[in-house]
Formats: structure tokens, sequence, C-alpha cells
């Protein structure tokens, strides 16, 4: 979450418990969790262009922005309380 809220790219997997609406169509580089050859190609291949580096910056951050960042959990947070009470 830190390197996403700095507009650092990130390398990640994927498994059966990963929302797929949020994540497929998110900047981050998915590949399955049980794809270790696949989780490593994608982290060559990112650490080795600069180019995708720069241009997953902006998405990365303005995707942490809109589903992660404190203000959006806590009114979440709060619509969730008030459905409850």
């Amino acid at each position: 979450m830190a390197a996403m809220h700095h507009g650092l790219p990130v390398v990640s997997t994927t498994g059966r418990l990963t929302d797929r609406q949020l994540f497929d169509h998110s900047p981050l580089l998915l590949s399955e969790v049980n794809d270790a050859a696949g989780f490593v190609s994608l982290a060559v291949r990112l650490s080795s262009d600069a180019s995708e580096r720069a241009a997953a910056s902006e998405p990365t951050a303005a995707f942490y922005n809109r589903h992660f960042s404190w203000p959006v959990i806590a009114d979440r947070f709060s619509a969730l309380c008030l459905d409850a009470a």
C-alpha cells in the first residue's frame, strides 16, 4: 500500500480471494499466486524498463487514492456503520 501511495509501480499476485473487479482494472502488474515464473518475469520486466516504471507512477497513485486512501476508507466505514444502525 505504501508503494502505491507514493506512486511506485507494484508487482503482486492474484488468487481466488482477490477482488477481480477491483484489481483486473488496476495499474498493478499481477501474476497468478502459484505462478512464480510469471511473477519473476513481471518483476524483471518492470525493473529493467524505466519508461514503464515512469508511466505507471501517476496511475498507481491515482488507483491508491481512489480505493485505499484514508478518506475513502473512513467514508466506507462510516457508511457501513450507518447502514448497520
